[in-house]
């Protein structure tokens, strides 16, 4: 419980300090340059009154960031990563499983991403902090490529890795509200 508490308090702080449009010019430069450097950033989205429902994408090119910020509903928060530690794998490789069981050993939460066209960010998404949940999750995506890794600090404040924003209300303004 003091870790879940820590991070929202620490949310709380990020939202309180700076609230920005996804529209802003320094935003939309920051990313822009991170996909100059990097072929995929991650990236994380908290939608409104969803009791903290979050999706995540990784997106190739700044037409591509573009095109999905603006199929997100109002008012959903935006975090960008521009280095995370996702690595694609087989769902079934013994490679997966050694990388979870080091992820478990040093008691890091675990984020596992697979493609679905159904979803606005295109991927599905599964989290957790043990090796069953991982199991399971895999269970049934033998013929897709998964993307695993340690789940990203969205909590922490903005930095020179990780930026968001806020897509705004219809009236055009920001205001904060996922969670």
């Amino acid at each position: 419980m003091q870790k879940n508490l820590s991070r929202m308090e620490s949310n709380s702080l990020k939202n309180s300090v700076q609230l920005r449009s996804i529209y802003e010019d320094e935003f939309q430069q920051t990313i822009l340059s991170w996909f100059s450097q990097h072929s995929l950033l991650l990236v994380m989205v908290r939608y409104l009154n969803t009791g903290g429902g979050k999706d995540f994408s990784l997106l190739s090119s700044f037409r591509e960031f573009d095109t999905f910020l603006r199929n997100l509903p109002a008012v959903t928060d935006v975090i960008v990563f521009q280095v995370h530690a996702l690595n694609s794998f087989e769902p079934e490789s013994s490679k997966l499983l050694i990388e979870a069981r080091k992820l478990i050993t040093k008691e890091k939460e675990w984020l596992l991403l697979w493609a679905d066209n159904n979803k606005i960010s295109g991927y599905e998404h599964a989290f957790g902090d043990d090796l069953d949940d991982l199991k399971q999750a895999v269970r049934n995506l033998k013929e897709k490529t998964v993307y695993f890794g340690e789940m990203p600090a969205w909590w922490e404040m903005d930095s020179d890795t990780m930026q968001s924003a806020i897509v705004p209300n219809e009236a055009g303004l920001i205001q904060s509200g996922a969670g």
